[in-house]
């Protein structure tokens, strides 16, 4: 009798081995797949931050009456808004030097933040937080 107790005790063991084993598998692999998802997110979040820089440094060397027409729908921003609308598109806001808003895209659902502009040039170009989240 203390024969097959050892026996079922040694098999035990060798079954609980064997499901840390794969309890360890299957952990390890959550995490290499978390840290995968993890990096592609930020790979993502860099490329669209350096697409978004690039679009305003093309825009804000184009002149102001090729941006905004006087025909509405025509405006190359209409074009842009319709082009970039499903490609995490937010929004694009063109305001003169003074703070006078000349024309706004934005992608449904989205209210544009009310940011203050500097009047230098110089500071112009840049990011800035909001509080719309």
């Amino acid at each position: 009798m203390s024969a097959v107790l050892t026996s079922r005790f040694i098999e035990w063991r060798a079954d609980r081995k064997g499901l840390a084993v794969i309890a360890i598998s299957l952990l390890i692999i959550g995490c290499i797949t978390a840290i995968i998802y993890h990096h592609q997110s930020q790979q993502k979040e860099s490329w669209l931050h350096s697409q978004g820089q690039s679009l305003v440094k093309i825009i804000s060397a184009m002149p102001v009456e090729q941006l905004v027409s006087n025909m509405g729908n025509n405006s190359l921003m209409n074009t842009m808004h319709n082009a970039l609308v499903d490609k995490h598109f937010a929004y694009i806001s063109l305001v003169s030097p003074d703070g006078i808003l000349l024309t706004e895209q934005t992608a449904d659902g989205l209210l544009i933040p009310t940011l203050h502009i500097p009047r230098e040039p110089a500071f112009w170009f840049g990011e800035r937080g909001n509080s719309a989240g």
